[in-house]
C-alpha cells in the first residue's frame, strides 16, 4: 500500500483516480468490493426516488437530464463510476445541450444535473460536486440572466391592465413570493381569512409554507370568497395546471399581458420551423421576476436576508446549517412593510 501512495504521487493522478486505485487496494486486501457506483446506476436510482419526493412536472424534468448525460457518455456511463466523472465531462455535455437552444435551458439542465451531484456528495458517493464548478452558458450580450424585478410602477400598469384573475395572480405573487405553478393549484382551502393565513405544500420541493396574508392580498381575497373549500382561488390558472400538468401556457398570457402594457416585446406562439429548439431571447420580465420583486421589496424594506429567504422560500446554507425557524409575528412584520400597490 505504501508503493502504490508513492506510485500515486509520483505519477500525479486525480482524486478520483487515486481513489481508484486505493480502492482496488481495498478490495485485494479485505475481498469487499467498495466501489462506488457507476453513472448510469446512481443516475437511475436518483430519478426514481425524485419521482417520490417532487412534482411529476419537476421529476419528469429531472429524468430527463439525467437521461441526456447518461446518452452523452454513452457506454462509458456504465463503467464509469460518479467520482471519475469530470467538469471536462460536464462541460461537453454542457456545451452539446446549448447546441440550437435557448442558453438559459442549457442552464436549467446544468443545475438540476448539480442537484444530483449534490445529492450524491450527501450520501459519501463522490467526495466533490464536480458540476458545481462547470459555470453556466452566458448569454450572447455577456450576460448569464437579464432578468429584473418589477418597478412599482410598472406593477400598477400591469395591475391596471389585467382581468380579475390575472389581477389576484400578480398580488398573490408579489406578497407571498411564490411560483405561478403552486399559486394556480391553491383552493380555499388553503386559505384561512379569519386568522389571514395561507398555507401550502410546494410543488417543485414539498416544502411547507405558512405566510401570514397582505392586507392587499386579503382584500382581493374577500372580493372572491365563496362556499365551496375545494373550489380554486385562480379558476382559470388551476384548470391549466390540471390539464396540462405545467404552467406554460400560462407564462404565456402573462407575458401577452406584459406586451400589452408595453412592457415586453409581443411574441408569435405559432410553431415555426425550428420549433422548440429555436432560440429566442429571454425577456427581462416574466412572471418569475414578481419573486425577484418581492425579494427586493422586503430587503429594501429593512427585512433581514433570513426572514425574507423564509418567507420566499428560498434555502440558504445558513439556514440549512442552524435550521433557522422564523415565527409568524416576524414574517407578519416583515409583510407589512410591503408598499401597496393596489392604491
Amino acid at each position: 500500500m505504501a508503493d502504490t501512495w508513492e506510485s500515486l504521487y509520483r505519477r500525479r493522478l486525480t482524486a478520483s483516480q487515486a481513489r481508484r486505485v486505493i480502492t482496488d487496494v481495498v478490495q485485494e486486501v479485505t475481498g469487499e468490493n467498495v466501489a462506488g457506483e457507476t453513472v448510469a446506476a446512481y443516475l437511475k436510482r436518483w430519478t426514481d426516488r425524485k419521482t417520490v419526493e417532487t412534482s411529476p412536472s419537476t421529476s419528469n424534468a429531472y429524468k430527463s437530464v439525467a437521461e441526456s448525460f447518461t446518452a452523452h457518455l454513452g457506454e462509458r456511463a456504465d463503467r464509469m463510476y460518479l467520482d471519475e466523472v469530470t467538469a471536462a465531462h460536464i462541460g461537453a455535455w454542457r456545451d452539446a445541450r446549448a447546441k440550437g437552444r435557448a442558453a438559459a435551458t442549457a442552464n436549467i439542465a446544468l443545475k438540476i444535473l448539480r442537484i444530483a451531484f449534490q445529492d450524491a456528495l450527501r450520501e459519501g458517493i463522490i467526495m466533490q460536486n464536480v458540476a458545481a464548478i462547470v459555470p453556466t452558458i452566458k448569454r450572447r450580450d455577456g450576460t448569464a440572466n437579464k432578468r429584473r424585478p418589477f418597478t412599482l410602477p410598472e406593477l400598477r400598469r400591469v395591475l391596471k391592465a389585467a382581468n380579475d384573475e390575472w389581477r389576484g395572480l400578480v398580488i398573490a405573487a408579489l406578497y407571498t413570493g411564490q411560483r405561478l405553478g403552486d399559486l394556480s393549484r391553491l383552493t380555499w382551502q388553503n386559505i384561512d381569512l379569519t386568522n389571514g393565513h395561507l398555507s401550502f405544500a410546494t410543488g417543485k420541493t414539498g416544502r411547507r409554507i405558512a405566510l401570514p396574508l397582505a392586507e392587499p392580498f386579503a382584500r382581493w381575497l374577500e372580493t372572491q370568497a365563496g362556499d365551496n373549500p375545494e373550489a380554486p382561488l385562480f379558476p382559470h390558472a388551476h384548470e391549466c395546471m390540471t390539464t396540462q400538468g405545467r404552467a406554460a401556457q400560462l407564462s404565456r398570457e402573462f407575458a401577452d399581458l406584459l406586451a400589452s402594457v408595453g412592457l415586453a416585446e409581443k411574441r408569435d406562439h405559432k410553431r415555426s420551423k425550428e420549433g422548440r429548439s429555436a432560440r429566442h431571447d429571454l425577456s427581462a420580465l416574466c412572471f418569475h421576476a414578481l419573486r425577484h420583486t418581492a425579494t427586493s421589496l422586503l430587503k429594501n424594506a429593512g427585512v433581514s436576508d433570513v426572514v425574507a429567504r423564509d418567507i420566499i422560500g428560498h434555502e440558504s446554507v445558513a439556514m440549512s446549517k442552524v435550521y433557522t425557524h422564523i415565527d409568524d409575528a416576524a414574517k407578519r412584520d416583515a409583510i407589512r412593510k410591503l408598499p401597496d400597490v393596489t392604491k
